[in-house]
C-alpha cells in the first residue's frame, strides 16, 4: 500500500481517535510503518565533503510464533554518512546502530533482540541502513501453560531504509 492510499484509508480513523483500527489495517495489510530524522553535522574543514546524521523509527505489531501473544514494539535505526556537496555523491557510509525504542510487552515480558545483523551501502546520492534481528520476550511470571522464564519468538524482523545526501 502506498503512502497516499494508507492516508486515505485511516484519515477518518485519526480523525476520530479511533486508533485500534489504524492498528487494524498495519496488521491486516501487513505494511511496515516507519519515519525518519536528517541532521547535517557540523562541516568538516575538507572541502567540499559533509556529514549526515540520520534515523528512523519503525514500527512493528506481530504474534508470537506460538500465536498466544500479540506484542508491538519500535526500533530506531541509526547511522552517518558523509557526501560531496558539490556532486551530492556519498563519499562513505558508518553503521547503523539498532535500539529498541519502545516495548509495548506488558510487565510480566522482558523484550529483547537477539542475533542483530547490520549493514549499509551506498550509491549515488543515497546511503542505505539496514538490520535484520529476531524479537524476543522472556517471561518474568507464568501465564496460563508458560512458564516462568520462557520465550517467546515474534518472527525475524529486516528494517531498512536509505536516506538521501538530497534531504532537506
Amino acid at each position: 500500500m502506498k503512502k497516499d492510499q494508507f492516508v486515505n484509508e485511516t484519515s477518518q480513523y485519526y480523525a476520530n481517535k479511533n486508533y485500534k483500527e489504524i492498528q487494524n489495517v498495519i496488521k491486516d495489510q501487513d505494511l511496515q510503518v516507519s519515519y525518519n530524522r536528517s541532521e547535517d553535522v557540523i562541516p568538516q574543514t575538507r572541502g567540499t565533503i559533509r556529514g549526515m546524521s540520520v534515523s528512523n523509527h519503525f514500527y512493528h505489531l506481530a504474534k508470537s510464533t506460538k500465536g498466544a501473544f500479540q506484542k508491538e514494539w519500535v526500533t530506531l535505526l541509526s547511522g552517518n554518512f558523509s557526501y560531496d556537496s558539490s556532486t551530492m555523491q556519498v563519499t562513505s557510509v558508518s553503521g547503523p546502530r539498532i535500539t529498541l525504542d519502545s516495548a509495548n510487552f506488558g510487565a510480566a515480558f522482558s523484550p529483547y533482540m537477539d542475533g542483530i545483523l547490520t549493514s549499509n551501502s551506498k550509491s549515488g546520492a543515497g546511503a542505505t541502513f539496514s538490520a535484520n534481528y529476531t524479537m524476543k520476550a522472556t517471561l518474568g511470571a507464568s501465564i496460563g501453560d508458560f512458564p516462568i522464564g520462557f520465550n517467546f519468538n515474534f518472527g525475524n524482523h529486516t528494517d531498512k531504509w536509505t536516506a538521501s545526501s538530497m534531504q532537506p
